[in-house]
């Protein structure tokens, strides 16, 4: 049986870019540390001068390249029939009947005022039956479900 689950990516002002549907592995040990260890580390910088914000041969430009930096990830390690995009719902917690999990990735406060701020988006992760949820950092959710950060 598969742990499915939802995954909702916010800009600076609250609103829905972009919602992806997750076939399998959505539990916190499996998605939250894939999505914690694709986005830790990344400098969120406007404009990429000669590479030099890469790490691991990845550069991005800015929250919403890195966002797509995310997507591509999920893709690329799921394969055919394991993530896909869904239409943005209007119910105020990514989540459905068939989603045993959710996650909700959104920038940093400081990128209002410094759109090359260094601080790392924060992810809140929801169970099916949890309104509430709890927000992480990327080391949070790696000690917590995962591995010693690095």
């Amino acid at each position: 049986m598969s742990t499915r689950g939802k995954i909702r990516i916010l800009d600076e002002n609250d609103n829905v870019m972009v919602e992806i549907y997750n076939h399998y592995d959505s539990y916190p040990s499996c998605l939250g540390v894939e999505l914690a260890r694709c986005i830790k580390d990344f400098n969120i910088p406007k404009g990429v001068e000669d590479g030099r914000w890469q790490i691991n041969g990845h550069a991005n430009n800015g929250y919403d390249d890195l966002m797509m930096l995310v997507i591509m990830s999920l893709k690329y390690n799921h394969g055919a029939g394991g993530v896909y995009l869904q239409p943005i719902e209007n119910e105020p917690l990514p989540r459905d009947s068939w989603s045993e999990y959710a996650y909700v990735i959104k920038p940093p406060e400081s990128i209002k005022d410094d759109p090359n701020t260094k601080d790392e988006p924060s992810i809140t992760i929801y169970s099916c039956c949890d309104e509430e949820g709890k927000t992480y950092t990327c080391d949070e959710i790696l000690r917590e479900f995962g591995e010693e950060p690095s």
